[in-house]
């Protein structure tokens, strides 16, 4: 944003009050939803692998992508039971 001549303060208070952390993390997880229920029938290993790089290819951080992930492995799990 910079080269637009907005300073990167300003710019990173506006996407916060646009877009906050708890918003960020419901539209991943409702991404990755959608992404995980999709690749049903690969190994869990790789239903994970490929969920997470949608996410992150989306813009998502790593670290948001991985927990959402696992969390979702997790639910599945525990519905199997």
């Amino acid at each position: 944003m910079a080269e637009k001549g907005i300073a990167a303060e300003t710019s990173g208070q506006v996407l916060e009050a646009l877009y906050p952390a708890v918003k960020e993390k419901q539209l991943a997880l409702q991404l990755a939803q959608t992404r995980y229920e999709r690749t049903r029938g690969l190994a869990p290993a790789q239903r994970a692998r490929r969920t997470v790089a949608y996410l992150t290819r989306r813009g998502f951080p790593v670290a948001t992508a991985k927990k959402i992930v696992r969390s979702l492995e997790d639910q599945e799990g525990k519905d199997d039971e």
